[in-house]
C-alpha cells in the first residue's frame, strides 16, 4: 500500500475580536473586500460627515486604537468608508496588533524568502495566503486570514512514525506539490502508529484550534474495512478516543471521512 504525505495541521477555528463595529453602512455597488487594492463601486460612497458616524472627527491616533480593537476583516471594510478611515486602516500601528508579537523572529528564522513590503498590512495579507517553512523545514507557519491567529503544519519529518527508518516499511521521497522537502511513503507495515507534538506556547492564546491529519492515497488498500484509532492530548490529558476510516471508501458511515475527501487528492482527517 502507498500511504504518502503525512502531515499534521493546527489551524485556528474561533477568534473573538474585542470590538465589532456595525454602525457603518455601505451603499449598493461598493466593494467591501480587502485584497491589497482599494476599488470604488458604482454607488456613491457615504459621506464622511454623515451623521451615522462621528469617527472622522477623532485624531488618527484615536482611530488607530479603535480599529486595533476590531478584526482584520472589519478594518478592511471600514477602510472603504472614508479617506480618514482608510488612512487609519492602513496604519502600521493597527496591523501590528493583528500580527503575532513574535512575527519578526519567525520570519528571521525561516529559510523561505519573502518580498519586501512597505506596510504591515501587506505583510499580513501575504502571510495569510502563503506559508513559511520554519524549524529547519520541518514545520510551516501561516496566518488565519480573518483573525491573524497562528496556523502550523507539521511535516512528516517532524512526526513520530513507528518503523519510519526501516526501508522495508517506509520510504522517504519527495512530491512536487508538497511544501516540504520530504514526505513519508508507506510501503508495507503491520502496525501503523503516527503521532506529532507541538508546544502550546507556539499557538495563539485564547484561541480554539483544530488538529487535522493530512495524507494522500495512491493504490492503497486495507484501510477501507478496518478503522484507525485517533485522539488528541493536551498537557498530557487525552481526549476521548474515536475511530475513523482513513480510506474515503470506508463502508461504515459512522467512521468515514468528511464527504469532501477525494480518493486521488489529499485527505484531511479532523482529530
Amino acid at each position: 500500500m502507498d500511504f504518502i504525505n503525512f502531515l499534521l495541521r493546527f489551524s485556528s477555528l474561533i477568534s473573538k475580536p474585542s470590538l465589532t463595529l456595525k454602525q457603518f453602512s455601505f451603499k449598493k455597488g461598493e466593494n467591501t473586500k480587502c485584497n491589497g487594492q482599494y476599488t470604488h463601486g458604482e454607488g456613491e460612497r457615504e459621506s464622511e460627515e454623515d451623521g451615522s458616524s462621528c469617527l472622522w472627527m477623532l485624531p488618527e491616533a484615536c482611530l488607530d486604537e479603535i480599529l486595533a480593537l476590531t478584526s482584520p476583516r472589519d478594518v478592511c471594510r471600514l477602510s472603504l468608508v472614508s479617506p480618514s478611515l482608510r488612512s487609519a486602516a492602513n496604519s502600521d500601528s493597527v496591523w501590528a496588533k493583528f500580527l503575532p508579537s513574535d512575527y519578526r523572529s519567525i520570519i528571521a528564522g525561516s529559510p523561505t524568502p519573502i518580498p519586501y513590503f512597505r506596510s504591515l498590512r501587506d505583510l499580513y495579507v501575504y502571510l495569510s495566503h502563503h506559508s513559511l517553512l520554519i524549524d529547519e523545514g520541518r514545520k510551516s507557519f501561516s496566518l488565519e486570514k480573518r483573525s491573524g491567529k497562528k496556523c502550523y503544519f507539521l511535516g512528516a519529518r517532524d512526526l513520530n512514525i513507528a518503523w519510519a527508518d526501516t526501508p522495508g516499511y517506509w520510504e522517504w521521497t519527495s512530491l512536487p506539490e508538497s511544501k516540504f522537502r520530504e514526505v513519508a511513503q508507506l510501503k508495507f507495515v503491520w502496525w501503523l502508529q503516527i503521532w506529532g507534538t507541538i508546544r502550546t506556547g507556539l499557538l495563539s492564546p485564547l484561541t480554539f484550534y483544530r488538529a487535522s491529519f493530512v495524507y494522500k492515497f495512491k493504490d492503497g488498500y486495507g484501510f477501507d474495512y478496518r478503522p484507525s484509532e485517533v485522539s488528541v492530548r493536551i498537557s498530557g490529558v487525552e481526549s476521548k478516543k474515536r475511530f475513523a476510516f482513513l480510506h474515503p471508501d470506508g463502508e461504515q458511515e459512522d467512521w468515514t471521512l468528511p464527504s469532501d475527501a477525494e480518493y486521488e487528492g489529499p485527505a484531511e482527517l479532523p482529530l
